[in-house]
This record gives C-alpha cells, structure tokens and sequence, in this order.
C-alpha cells in the first residue's frame, strides 16, 4: 500500500508542476488557437504577439521596415520577389531590359546590389551616358571670376559662361561698375565693389546711401544759452542779447574807454551797432 501510495502522490505533484508551468490558454468557452511558438494567450483569448509577429492569431512575420517587393520566414527579413533586388528589394532588375535606362549606344549592367552601370562609349559620360565631352570637358573652363561654362550638355558647338552677379562679358572678365546708377545721395563718394557698392558720406550725412542727416545741435555747440537749429551740413546758433558769434561765445561790449560801443564779430546770433561819442 504504502509503494501505491507514493506512485499516486508523484503523479499528483507531477500534474501540479505542468499546470504551474504551462497553465492552460482559457478562451472564451474554448481553448486559444494562438499560435504558442510566436504569441501567447491572455486571460480573455486574446493573442499577444511576440516581437516580430503579427495577425489575428500571430501567425504572420513582419518584414524588414522599409522592404518593398519582399516577404519574410522570419522577422526582419526581406527576401526579394522575382525581379527585385538590394536591401530593400526596390532595385528593378530588368531596369536595363524594360527601362534601357543608358543612351548613346552604352552598354547596361545589372549589379548583384540591384542597381545598374552605364558603360558608356568613346565621348559621352554621365550617370546613363546622356552627357557628351563637348568644349566645356575638352580642356579647362575659360569663364573667369567663378562664371559656369555651359555647352548644352556637350551637344552646342561653341561653349558660354553664365556669369556670377556683378560680372559681365563674353568671359565674365568685367566686373560692372556698381556706381553708374549714382546711388549716393548729398555729394558722397561711391566706391565700386564686387556686385556692391559703399557711400562715403560727407560730414553731417550717414547712412547706406548718405540720405540720413545727422544732427548736428546733439552735442551743443552753442554757447552761452544760445538756440541749436540743425541744417544739412552744419548747424547755426541763435544767440541770446550780448552775444554774437558762430557758437555765440564772444560778448557784445556796450562801451569802450573812450566812449564807443564796439560789437563782437562772427557768423553767430546777434550783431551791435556803432554810436557816435556825446558832445
């Protein structure tokens, strides 16, 4: 009895460890039919798909992101339908048959990448040997001053420069002269640069075009309570009674040692007059 005894408490804790281990999928009133290699089962029947998986029941693989015309085994795979190739599978391996991409009697290859060469024949170059060795790949650009040399792809007989802002001529060989326009204003000096210009202005001016009038009366010139009145170029003061002068700072005296009464010079404010002495 006691040799039965310990068979049947073995196989008891037997069936205990496979339900902890492997605890059976509950659906809805039915066992789960996920796919258990790739997914698993929740409490609900719902399959949980595994990284990689997907589908109703986590039977189908996701391929490789960015794959176009592949399919996959196993995640992250793309393995490339007939016809396609590279990584992605987006390369069109009969591209040379259909499309016949290279021109001027090149010759197409197809590379194991997926991508095709264009052995082009004497005198063409280019990606699909559209372009031809005409003057400007014959010998060195004659365009100057950063000018492009253009030839119609190789095709025109005679080459021409396409000339950079500020340059002109048959070789961009001319720089054109920014100051023909006169675009400084109130006498100012323009200096030509390349494809600019620059003002200098005369005192009292400022500014890119020497238009904007400084104001002169900013750092009181006027002396001795005399009014400031700004002018283009320059400044005049308004002196106050006794003083005259370009920046009223000489006096007016009333009367002299013998009796005269002499005014102050200048360009200033207020002037005198001369009296005649008593008799």
């Amino acid at each position: 009895m006691s040799s039965v005894r310990a068979t049947d408490v073995l196989l008891l804790s037997c069936c205990v460890l496979v339900v902890l281990v492997f605890p059976p999928c509950r659906g809805q009133g039915s066992d789960c039919s996920c796919n258990v290699t790739n997914s698993r089962c929740d409490e609900s029947g719902v399959c949980r798909c595994d990284p990689g998986w997907d589908g109703e029941r986590c039977e189908r693989c996701v391929p490789m992101p960015g794959c176009l015309h592949g399919s996959c085994q196993q995640p992250w795979q793309c393995s490339c339908e007939p016809g396609w190739g590279g990584r992605f599978c987006d390369k069109d391996l009969a591209a040379c048959s259909e499309q016949q991409p290279c021109h001027n009697g090149a010759t197409c290859v197809m590379e194991d990448s997926g991508e095709y060469t264009c052995l082009c024949p004497s005198g063409f170059h280019g990606r699909n040997c559209q372009l031809k060795t005409g003057p400007c790949h014959q010998r060195r650009s004659p365009c100057k001053n950063g000018g492009l040399c253009e030839d119609a792809d190789g095709f025109a007989a005679e080459l021409t420069c396409r000339c950079l802002a500020g340059f002109t001529g048959r070789r961009c060989e001319t720089n054109v002269d920014d100051c023909l326009m006169r675009p400084c204003a109130n006498g100012a000096t323009c200096l030509d640069g390349v494809n600019r210009f620059s003002c200098v202005c005369p005192a009292g001016f400022t500014g890119r075009f020497c238009t904007v009038n400084l104001d002169d009366c900013v750092s009181r010139p006027c002396l001795n309570a005399g009014r400031c009145v700004d002018r283009a170029g320059g400044f005049h003061c308004v002196c106050p009674s006794g003083y005259t002068g370009a920046t009223c700072e000489t006096p007016l005296r009333s009367r002299d040692e013998r009796g005269w009464t002499t005014p102050g010079g200048g360009r200033g404010g207020g002037g005198g007059r001369v009296q005649e002495p008593p008799p």
